[in-house]
């Protein structure tokens, strides 16, 4: 006589490792279809080509926007929202997010000294506009950290809220982030195209690994199987 399966069809986060939940598969799929996107124009286009053909199109609006939308990528604005998931969602969101975190900027930092790429501000030799007061930096140009610390982070807010609406804006602000480096001259296309599949790699692969080995870090609440908003 054959046992009955008395297994539930969403597993216990404690107990097995849960389903890739809607919001993070929506989240891959619109990531993908943007990377596949960014890579047929660097691609079809030499390098600098889109890059002077956006900087033509300079407003204050834009300058104002790309400004501060940039500092989504930054180290000290990762810190932050860090401190803020660790008082208002858990420890243990804010442990595996800074793991994350830390180790996308380690990758992307040994890729900037190992190769050394020039940015837009050496590379190019005619003039092009900069905002007044905005610190051009010259070399370490591939990858983008800002736009990986910005996809690190949008995966994260993804991964353990299992929201729908803030896996779009994450994604959205995650893209704004990547392309006001090209905006403000700091990077080329491809810069930000590998700085954003770096973090997507890293956080797939080490939320897959902590999923099947300590799966307990994984839940939104020690014992509690729901998400930390609805879907």
């Amino acid at each position: 006589m054959t046992k009955p399966n008395i297994l539930p069809s969403k597993f216990h986060y404690t107990t097995c490792m849960p389903a890739v939940s809607t919001p993070l598969r929506l989240f891959y799929i619109l990531s993908g279809f943007y990377f596949f996107g960014i890579t047929l124009l660097v691609f079809l286009f030499p390098k600098g080509a889109i890059e002077l053909a956006l900087n033509t199109q300079h407003h204050p609006l834009w300058d104002a926007f790309f400004y501060y939308i940039t500092y989504l990528g930054d180290g000290w604005v990762a810190a932050y929202l860090l401190v803020m998931v660790l008082v208002f969602i858990n420890s243990r969101a804010a442990l595996t997010s800074t793991v994350v975190l830390l180790f996308t900027s380690l990758i992307v930092q040994v890729l900037k000294h190992w190769i050394e790429a020039e940015r837009p501000a050496h590379f190019f030799k005619t003039t092009f506009y900069h905002i007044p007061g905005l610190e051009l930096h010259h070399f370490h140009s591939f990858p983008s950290g800002h736009t990986a610390q910005a996809f690190a982070l949008a995966l994260a807010l993804t991964y353990y809220t299992r929201s729908t609406p803030l896996a779009v804006l994450s994604f959205l602000l995650a893209v704004a982030t990547g392309w006001s480096r090209v905006y403000l001259m700091q990077h080329f296309l491809i810069d930000t195209l590998v700085g954003g599949i770096i973090a997507l790699f890293i956080g797939f692969f080490f939320w897959k690994y902590i999923q099947t080995t300590i799966p307990s870090l994984t839940a939104p609440r020690w014992g509690q199987s729901k998400p930390l908003w609805p879907y």
